[in-house]
């Protein structure tokens, strides 16, 4: 990107939760399942079936606004989406609109040697969709995904380089785990970014037209895609091209954005207020229950790390790996001096992660002033 345009981004990020069913109906919630296994007459959108909204889904859905420090509203409402697409039956998408669950959050994330701060506009609630499955000329449908409870987690547009974007989504991401809101599984897509994006000139107030990137499930996708679509709305703009508000996705092989659709705007949804569900009421008590059933997250943890001695990289290092800082707390009863305990986890884990630990999970790692349980080891997330 020259010095002379600034970069105006913003996530949008959906996030699959934690629930053993779907968001309206009972059938289970599996991503390995046979195709068209877990759905039910709900999810297959057949007429005169009515939604049962799932009381663990707006559990943590509120949890993930307490942890991003936002608002929750006692009162919010569920609205209708009108679009068409093979994958969604009965014509509409159930989310909320104008009267969303958790509103004005505050997300900080660490970039290099500093950290960064992202206000959360808004976190709703939704369902999934089903899942196209195309091959050759054949396409077909599974309807396994409809009605996995969603969040949409939207932030404002106040991040400006591919890296920060990549950044947030990465903090974003350790934050609702380690709440046990998501298991994070971006393979799976348990957490996708759409990233919006447009470019002006330095000292312009006023922002063009916007470009959405949809579907980006990984931390270098987010970086890769966002540092090729912001290059080229440059080079349009400079070049006296229109750049149009549309909606593209990345080509991870040829590493490029490609249209997908004219953006839609919010009139061409039809959103209506879901006449199938009251509105949402919580009580002060039920939302201080969900704020008692928060762990420690990704900010306290490196606080905590720094405390012991760690410095901002080690302790930014050690909660970013899955699963390695449970190792050193494991290790701690034993008597592990915290920075030599790291330095082992660094050393000699660390690797390991990345060939496998069928080496180490058969014995303790022992050095100076650290011992780290084989029982520990056996509980790392590869």
């Amino acid at each position: 990107m020259t010095s002379d345009w600034e970069a105006i981004i913003g996530l949008e990020v959906h996030v699959q939760l934690c629930t053993h069913s779907k968001l309206f109906s009972s059938s289970a919630v599996s991503v390995q399942a046979t195709p068209n296994a877990q759905t039910d007459a709900w999810s297959s959108g057949q007429p005169g079936v009515l939604p049962l909204l799932n009381e663990q889904a707006v559990a943590l859905a509120v949890r993930a606004g307490l942890a991003t420090g936002c608002h929750i509203e006692p009162l919010s409402i569920f609205s209708r989406k009108h679009y068409f697409y093979p994958d969604l039956p009965r014509g509409y998408q159930i989310t909320q609109h104008e009267h969303p669950l958790c509103r004005e959050g505050t997300l900080e994330f660490p970039l290099g040697e500093q950290l960064r701060t992202c206000r959360i506009e808004r976190i709703h609630i939704e369902e999934d969709t089903g899942k196209s499955v195309h091959s050759g000329d054949s396409s077909l449908i599974d309807y396994n995904r409809a009605s996995t409870p969603l969040i949409e987690i939207v932030t404002r547009p106040e991040l400006h380089t591919p890296d920060e974007a990549a950044a947030c989504f990465r903090e974003l991401r350790q934050v609702l785990v380690a709440a046990r809101i998501t298991d994070g599984n971006l393979q799976d897509g348990s957490m996708r970014c759409d990233a919006n994006v447009s470019v002006r000139r330095r000292g312009e107030n006023s922002f063009r037209n916007r470009v959405e990137v949809k579907n980006l499930n990984s931390f270098r996708f987010v970086r890769d895609a966002l540092a090729w679509e912001i290059q080229r709305q440059i080079t349009a703009w400079e070049s006296g091209e229109m750049v149009w508000q549309e909606t593209r996705s990345w080509d991870e092989n040829a590493q490029i954005t490609r249209l997908l659709r004219r953006k839609e705007k919010s009139a061409d949804y039809r959103y209506l207020p879901e006449p199938d569900l009251p509105p949402l009421y919580l009580s002060a008590d039920w939302i201080s229950q969900q704020t008692e059933q928060l762990p420690e997250l990704p900010a306290a943890s490196r606080a905590r790390l720094m405390a012991m001695g760690l410095s901002f990289a080690e302790s930014v290092q050690l909660v970013q790996a899955d699963g390695l800082l449970e190792l050193l707390d494991a290790a701690l009863p034993s008597g592990a001096q915290p920075v030599a305990l790291f330095h082992l986890i660094n050393a000699l884990v660390t690797p390991a992660l990345h060939q496998g630990l069928a080496t180490l999970q058969n014995t303790d790692l022992v050095t100076a002033n650290a011992v780290i349980p084989a029982s520990a080891l056996g509980e790392l997330q590869l």
